[in-house]
């Protein structure tokens, strides 16, 4: 008997034991408060088959879905700009707090009298109900998943993919995924159970109008089996959603295009402005000055090493240079296409090696061929992994993938912020090796944070140390 069996029918074992707990309950339910109030279950599950067997049901389970997925999807949309912008916004989040807690603890019971008023009985009334009950599930998942996204990876983007659009789709939206799981999941029952109480009162039909004609007709055989008619179709629709919800979140492997129209790196580019020129540079965190009165200006192809003790300023200074932050005082001219490999791997989870590496050329929208994607991760030695995703890969390869990133952005200076620490003296050396193959060999400008400066002695560089906020060539 095959495992995949095994698990299966313990699967069904315990559901069938979880069916067994809920009749038994059920039958002593019965008796305790007689059949009349609480029917058996045999009747109850007659009574149900008949029901499924005309048309009659079906008319009102298709109006009660449609307006729970109606009200839902609008939750759902509105719920997740709402969000995202008080995610990202403290000041606004500020402000739709009150209105969101309000909302949040509000019973549905007291939305619908108004809403009933305000938007008859036509049907309309219940998928408003629905929408304001899932909206603040919405927007506090939402909210709460966008302050969560790390700010290395908007660091991340600004260097590589700043773009409103690659932030929404590839970094904001995957990094949201788990809690849109939750939502799909828990939201489209709570819709469904506030579109039943919205059609009770302010629908004439639907699934909770029914349930409502037979409670005041006292009629319990028929009012138990709607109301699990109505549980039976929660039920499977929930586990369509979470199906739906798990597909749908699913991490893919990229496609890319065939068209040759151009090559990738252009090797007569005119790097003339890729030199970084610092002036008078000032920077505080606080009342604590960082980096002070630094001057600095760095010759067209000088790759230049920076070392200094560790909390001196040196990564400050790398993102000062190429615009993460903005300096106290003094002035920081960053050359025009600046590129930063940063000290931790700052990968997208959702996107494998070749998605990440194209991050850049979707943001300055280049047509690219296939065989030119796959030069420069054959020349960064990652031809054989595009398949991959970054949890996938060693320490050393992700550091061959930042390479391929930093390629594909074309960026006329670079700086490398303490990249290889976490690795070992061999590594090191092979990827030393190769960044000077790649980069300084075509030209490009570069700043190299290192604690290592050793590790270049036999290499064309000039060494610059920073210490008590000041840069001074060594």
């Amino acid at each position: 008997m095959s495992f995949s069996l095994i698990i299966n029918m313990k699967k069904v074992a315990y559901f069938t034991i979880g069916f067994l707990i809920i009749v038994i309950i059920w039958t002593i339910l019965s008796y305790t408060f007689s059949n009349i109030i609480v029917p058996y279950p045999w009747p109850v599950f007659k009574k149900t088959v008949d029901f499924l067997s005309s048309f009659y049901i079906y008319k009102h389970l298709a109006l009660t879905i449609l307006r729970t997925l109606f009200g839902f999807i609008l939750a759902l949309f509105v719920g997740t700009v709402l969000g995202i912008i008080t995610g990202l916004f403290k000041q606004i989040e500020k402000s739709f707090f009150l209105p969101v807690v309000l909302l949040q603890g509000a019973p549905p019971i007291l939305w619908v009298i108004p809403l009933m008023l305000i938007l008859g009985t036509e049907g309309a009334a219940p998928t408003a109900v629905v929408f304001f009950v899932v909206l603040p599930l919405v927007v506090l998942n939402i909210q709460e998943g966008t302050r969560a996204i790390d700010k290395n990876k908007w660091d991340m983007f600004h260097v590589y993919a700043n773009s409103i659009n690659l932030k929404v789709s590839e970094l904001i939206l995957p990094s949201l995924a788990p809690y849109f799981k939750s939502i799909f999941v828990l939201g489209s029952i709570l819709a469904f159970k506030s579109s039943i109480i919205g059609e009770w009162f302010g629908a004439k039909d639907g699934i909770g109008r029914i349930i409502n004609e037979y409670f005041y007709t006292f009629n319990m055989l028929s009012f138990y089996s709607v109301a699990l008619i109505f549980l039976i179709m929660v039920g499977i629709l929930a586990f369509l959603t979470k199906l739906f919800a798990n597909n749908i979140f699913k991490r893919r492997n990229t496609i890319y295009g065939k068209n040759k129209n151009r090559y990738l790196i252009q090797k007569d580019k005119n790097y003339s402005k890729s030199i970084l020129e610092v002036k008078d540079l000032i920077f505080c965190y606080g009342k604590k000055k960082i980096l002070d009165n630094i001057n600095l200006s760095s010759l067209n192809f000088e790759t230049m090493v920076l070392t200094g003790k560790s909390g001196c300023g040196k990564t400050t200074f790398a993102k000062l240079a190429v615009g993460l932050l903005k300096p106290t005082g003094g002035t920081v001219s960053v050359p025009e296409n600046p590129c930063l490999i940063f000290q931790d791997d700052i990968f997208l989870d959702h996107l494998d090696v070749v998605g990440n590496a194209l991050l850049p050329v979707k943001w300055k929208k280049r047509n690219i061929s296939k065989d030119e994607v796959n030069d420069v991760l054959n020349k960064c030695g990652l031809l054989n992994y595009t398949q991959l995703f970054p949890d996938q890969l060693s320490g050393g390869m992700k550091k061959r993938l930042t390479f391929a990133r930093a390629l594909l952005l074309e960026p006329d200076f670079i700086i490398l912020d303490e990249p290889f620490t976490n690795l070992h003296k061999d590594a090191r050396r092979e990827l030393w090796d190769l960044f000077f193959e790649l980069f300084s060999s075509k030209k490009i400008s570069s700043i190299i944070v290192t604690h290592y400066p050793e590790e270049l002695s036999e290499r064309k560089v000039s060494y610059y140390r920073l210490e008590g906020g000041i840069i001074a060539k060594t």
